[in-house]
């Protein structure tokens, strides 16, 4: 056998057994029921689409995992200025009483996302409420997919800036049941503000790129390699988490993660409490509303928008972690005097559609949770 047929020969044997493992891997993810990535080729549009979308983009980040790149592309409704970390508000002059407010959270505080509620967020509409009464300037840091281990490190990062601001309030809760980010329980004690891709660059010294678009070639054993390395440490944190639910093992060690994460959770609004009172500010931590909360009940007058997200989200695993969390944060908040339960405002089932989908709040949910917290920031300030 000539050499160049030897060559060829083995070009095709190796050639097969890949397309077989890239084919097994594209049928497991079929068997276990997880979401495609493709054939082969996956030009990651969905991915690539959030890349070149100038509010979405996010760069990777050494100690908040990401923050916004935005390349100055990204026009902020109501913005007197912006950049990658923080939103500045218009404020009125005319009112002579200064009010100063800094927001911190996740998708739902994050001023850069129009998706949910174009543009109309909460922290926009709270600077609008406020400013009918007072010269108030919203500042507004949240960050998609940040959980409260996220906010206290950026506030402590750029507290220097917001000295003597009168409240510094955070609307949390949602995002703590994913606070792991895919690091176990095990690597979380070591680890505990770390996510998974702080880790992974941490341990392999390599910086990885969040904001570079990509091609994946055999995207199905790619993604094979990932999991038995421990590194898909890639998240959408526009996409909504709905697991599917969990069974035997996988069940027990979930809720191990969870009971970790309350922990923390109270660890970090309690450390942010002292922060904002070293910098002359007053800390709220408001438990943020969402969509299935058991202890909200919903009387439906119709079978609008809001329905149908509820019905597709009333039977996965996010919602039985949300719950499971969420009366630790309830009974938590009950003996905090900087924690203040908003969890049963806003709910689905009156007769305007409030939800964008089951995390999040269309502009009507946001104003109401905006006049909601303006309500108590407001008595905070007489008392």
């Amino acid at each position: 056998m000539s050499f160049k047929k030897i060559i060829f020969f083995n070009f095709v044997v190796i050639f097969t057994i890949i397309l077989l493992l890239e084919s097994a891997a594209y049928l497991g993810r079929s068997y276990l029921d997880k979401s495609g990535v493709g054939y082969l080729v996956n030009f990651n549009s969905v991915y690539n689409k959030i890349l070149n979308d100038d509010c979405s983009r996010m760069r990777t980040n050494l100690f908040l995992s990401h923050e916004h790149d935005t390349r100055n592309g990204c026009k902020i409704l109501g913005a007197k200025k912006q950049n990658n970390h923080f939103i500045y508000y218009n404020s009125k002059s005319e009112n002579k009483k200064n009010l100063k407010i800094l927001t911190l959270g996740g998708s739902t505080t994050d001023g850069y996302f129009k998706m949910f509620s174009d543009s109309k967020t909460w922290p926009y509409l709270l600077s609008k409420v406020c400013n009918m009464e007072f010269n108030c300037q919203v500042v507004n840091g949240g960050v998609g997919g940040y959980s409260s281990s996220q906010e206290l490190i950026k506030y402590l990062m750029y507290s220097e800036l917001f000295k003597n601001f009168d409240f510094v309030i955070s609307l949390n809760g949602i995002n703590e049941i994913n606070l792991n980010r895919g690091l176990n329980s095990k690597l979380k004690e070591e680890y505990p503000y770390h996510t998974q891709l702080q880790f992974f660059m941490t341990k392999k010294e390599k910086w990885i790129k969040q904001n570079k678009k990509k091609i994946t070639i055999l995207p199905n054993l790619m993604s094979l390699i990932k999991f038995l390395q421990k590194n898909n440490y890639e998240t959408n944190v526009i996409d909504l988490i709905q697991k599917s639910k969990l069974k035997g093992d996988e069940k027990k060690e979930n809720l191990i993660n969870l009971d970790y994460n309350f922990l923390l959770w109270k660890k970090n609004i309690s450390i942010l409490n002292s922060l904002s009172n070293i910098n002359g500010s007053k800390f709220i931590n408001f438990l943020q509303p969402t969509m299935g909360l058991d202890h909200v009940k919903i009387d439906w007058q119709k079978n609008n928008k809001d329905f149908k997200i509820y019905k597709n989200f009333i039977n996965t695993q996010t919602k039985l972690d949300t719950n499971y969390i969420y009366k630790k944060f309830r009974k938590t908040c009950l003996n905090l005097e900087y924690c203040i339960d908003i969890s049963s405002i806003a709910a689905p089932g009156g007769s305007d559609d409030l939800f964008s989908n089951a995390r999040h709040h269309n502009e009507k949910g946001n104003q109401i949770i905006a006049n909601k917290i303006y309500e108590i920031l407001k008595e905070r300030l007489i008392n």
